[in-house]
């Protein structure tokens, strides 16, 4: 059941296995992620104060999507970063507080009173959210939420505009929040208000992105031609401080790559590549007007 969803990203990045991160063991190479191994990511990084831990935390589930679905990554960062898409772009849900407030009520059958006095309690919407649907009992089940499609959603939702905009983007949110099991609604209605409120910011996240590379061509990249019996084994890490050094210049890079051009896609998309080493990104040039 999704209450007793348990992820392991927060586990120590020596001893984490980026083709276990927990769950339900729905995530599995070339499938589409469920949305809520990222739900639970985000209630990880608000568990903790300290910066290093959800710096880590951000790393994993990058390790895992670099290794399982890395096509995915991006939609992973941009959530992550509470972005859909390069902000020269200029992609806005412009969603007014009244119309996911409806949105929430018709989903969860919560009353405007109850929602009022909700909000006075937890001064949160995707909290009041929360709250609201787990008094719901679900009837049948419904199809997950993946990462992709939620991002995808999203997009179409800020693409919508002219007459009756507003009423084509309270019926895509109600569709999303919907499906929504356990803590993902939270999430949802966070998102939508450009509140997550993680503490992970686009540095961390630039940082947690150039870590997980690292990581990622240590344990499966050198060892790729190795044999299928010593390959657990040669993954493996030790965090010597050779390996700290690698990060730490590999972060130096990504982050003046993203000075160059601030397009997390562009950046993303050339280190994906199985044959890709940092020296991709030092090739990420200036782009005039953006």
């Amino acid at each position: 059941t999704a209450s007793a969803f348990s992820v392991n990203f927060d586990s120590k990045l020596e001893d984490y296995d980026p083709l276990n991160p927990g769950g339900d063991g729905s995530w599995s190479e070339g499938k589409e992620a469920h949305y809520l191994y990222l739900a639970h990511m985000f209630e990880a990084l608000t568990a903790t104060t300290k910066r290093l831990r959800k710096l880590r935390i951000l790393t994993n589930i990058m390790r895992t999507a670099l290794r399982m679905t890395p096509d995915q990554l991006q939609d992973i960062f941009y959530l992550c970063t509470n972005d859909l898409s390069p902000s020269y772009e200029g992609v806005n849900l412009s969603i007014g507080g009244s119309t996911l407030s409806k949105a929430v009520m018709d989903c969860s059958g919560c009353s405007r009173s109850r929602m009022s006095e909700l909000y006075k309690k937890h001064g949160d919407l995707g909290d009041v959210a929360l709250a609201c649907k787990s008094k719901q009992r679900t009837m049948f089940a419904v199809k997950p939420l993946t990462i992709r499609g939620v991002r995808q959603e999203l997009l179409l939702i800020a693409g919508e505009s002219g007459q009756g905009s507003q009423a084509r983007k309270k019926k895509r949110i109600l569709n999303l929040l919907t499906r929504c099991r356990s803590v993902e609604i939270r999430w949802i209605v966070r998102t939508i208000c450009l509140h997550l409120r993680t503490g992970a910011t686009r540095t961390s996240c630039l940082s947690a992105l150039a870590q997980a590379k690292v990581l990622h061509d240590l344990q499966f990249k050198i060892h790729a031609k190795a044999e299928k019996s010593e390959r657990r084994k040669l993954r493996k890490l030790t965090l010597d401080n050779s390996v700290k050094e690698t990060i730490k210049l590999a972060q130096s890079k990504i982050s003046d790559a993203y000075n160059r051009r601030p397009d997390l896609g562009k950046i993303i998309e050339v280190l994906i590549d199985p044959k890709a080493d940092f020296s991709v990104v030092d090739r990420i040039c200036i782009t005039p007007g953006l």
